[in-house]
């Protein structure tokens, strides 16, 4: 998994949110389809939510230096 909850040392160099073989949709909808992708739930929408999960991290850390 590319990104770590509450693990926010080190970001000099930036964070990379993409995980290969993400699917821009919930695995919800495509197994309601029949397609079975992958054991991870690393669809857009996840890493879009560890994004925001992140921004108060960031925010924190800037606050508190």
């Amino acid at each position: 998994m590319a990104y770590v909850a509450n693990n926010l040392t080190g970001l000099g160099q930036g964070v990379n949110y993409a995980v290969a073989g993400g699917t821009a949709v919930e695995p919800s909808f495509l197994e309601a389809r029949g397609v079975y992708h992958s054991r991870e739930n690393a669809s857009l929408g996840t890493q879009l939510g560890w994004f925001k999960e992140s921004l108060i991290g960031f925010y924190l850390l800037q606050r508190f230096r």
